[in-house]
């Protein structure tokens, strides 16, 4: 099911956002740059990074087996974050100099889809964080005075530049790993 939602003044674009709904996901490798980042660098260090991700996997002979993703990995009281820009693959390859692998957890996910410009994905998490509440969910992630540390949230971009030009047709999965029992809730 898709929510129609309008932000900001009336006139705004219409933005579409799934259900969240819960997902099982298998364990997945990437290729990842990892930084810490202020919300407002991120639109210019991500395609930077997603771009060095891709070279070095295009002079390896690696294949991405998705999309572009990001990973936040924690979110300081400051508004600082602890997060990395990559691409899942096949199997787990070795990384080198600021190229690192990973493994994203296996487990229950809740996730939904964004269709839309990356400008209102703030307050698409928002949304999810208020869902989570709303559903008695528990997100994996603990919460301290320094700041939230994520078990695993990410954003997939399905749909984004520069295959897409057009904003209003990116689609931009957001995930978050439930902790173990919180998917039968």
């Amino acid at each position: 099911m898709i929510l129609t939602i309008t932000f900001g003044r009336p006139g705004n674009e219409i933005r579409m956002l799934t259900l969240p709904s819960k997902v099982r996901r298998k364990k997945q490798p990437y290729l990842a740059i990892r930084a810490r980042l202020l919300r407002r660098q991120i639109s210019k260090q991500a395609p930077l990074f997603i771009a060095e991700v891709l070279a070095f996997m295009n002079s390896r002979g690696i294949q991405p087996s998705g999309p572009s993703f990001f990973r936040f990995n924690a979110v300081d009281t400051d508004g600082e974050m602890d997060m990395e820009f990559g691409y899942f693959t096949e199997k787990l390859h070795p990384g080198a100099g600021p190229i690192r692998s990973g493994i994203l957890p296996s487990g229950s996910y809740l996730s939904a889809t964004w269709i839309g410009a990356y400008t209102h994905l703030e307050e698409v998490q928002r949304l999810m964080s208020a869902w989570v509440d709303a559903n008695s969910l528990r997100v994996d992630r603990d919460v301290n005075e320094s700041g939230t540390i994520y078990g695993c949230r990410i954003e997939i971009h399905h749909v984004s530049p520069p295959i897409e030009p057009e904003p209003e047709k990116w689609r931009t999965e957001i995930a978050m790993l439930l902790k173990p029992g919180a998917a039968d809730q």
